[in-house]
């Protein structure tokens, strides 16, 4: 008896409604979301298995819960192109994982850009065409960072002279 109410996983007289009943938190990641799926599944198979019964595809069915749940709007679009039933566990694991991916990578661009603003180099530039017009100037403008902008227009201006 005490074992039922003070272990960390606490036997449940009905197991697999409390694994149905495994939602995401309010801000989870689906990280987060996935391993507390994934722990419930496993607890809700131990109870069966104690109760001489065993959960027919674990895998499956976390698969469908998180579809069915996941805690974000960006990932869940994901898993609309194919029927809930068609994921297996390692699609939903590869999903996962690359959203994770694209996540890092888009904090690390926007850590990698300081400051958005940018400043524009001009040069005049001669050409000489015989044929039509002997001396054109041409403008050309250059993408130059804010950090290396004094050192480019510094260089640019000596080397015109």
């Amino acid at each position: 008896m005490l074992l039922r109410y003070f272990s960390k996983s606490p036997e449940s007289c009905l197991p697999l409604a409390d694994f149905y009943s495994t939602q995401p938190h309010a801000r989870e990641s689906p990280v987060d979301y996935w391993v507390r799926l994934n722990n419930a599944a496993e607890i809700a198979d131990k109870h069966l298995q104690k109760q001489g019964s065993h959960m027919k595809n674990i895998s499956q069915e976390v698969a469908m819960m998180f579809i069915r749940n996941c805690p974000d709007d960006g990932l869940s679009n994901v898993f609309r192109y194919k029927s809930v039933t068609k994921w297996t566990s390692a699609e939903v694991q590869e999903a996962i994982d690359e959203h994770q991916r694209e996540l890092r990578t888009k904090k690390l661009h926007s850590r990698s850009l300081p400051d958005r603003s940018f400043q524009v180099a001009t040069t005049a530039v001669s050409h000489a065409d015989t044929t039509t017009v002997e001396n054109t100037a041409v403008n050309a403008a250059a993408y130059i960072p804010s950090t290396q902008a004094r050192d480019h227009h510094s260089t640019s201006t000596h080397s015109l002279d």
